[in-house]
């Protein structure tokens, strides 16, 4: 098998909703809700610094790894009250 030299980042499909109170925001490890998950993902981390918000996982997929990357710059300072990795290849957030 050839190694791979450079490990891809790619943008994950996400949806966002909001309250009053919280911001709610679901990461699926694929490039389109509508297309298959990665289901081998490892490495799961979240940031929050001042207003930039960052998400990410590495993945396994056909033998290729890839990492998805989710940065977002919020209109104001948040802080994170629940992470959750759910099934299917999805990642919950409740800001």
């Amino acid at each position: 098998m050839a190694q791979q030299k450079e490990i891809p980042q790619i943008s994950p499909a996400f949806r966002w909703a909001q309250s009053v109170r919280h911001i709610y925001l679901e990461v699926k490890w694929a490039t389109r809700f509508d297309s298959p998950a990665c289901l081998d993902t490892y490495d799961h981390q979240h940031s929050v610094h001042s207003a930039n918000l960052s998400v990410q996982a590495l993945c396994r997929n056909d033998g290729k790894l890839m990492e998805y990357v989710l940065s977002l710059k919020l209109h104001e300072p948040v802080t994170v009250e629940k992470v959750e990795a759910q099934s299917v290849g999805r990642f919950q957030l409740v800001l």
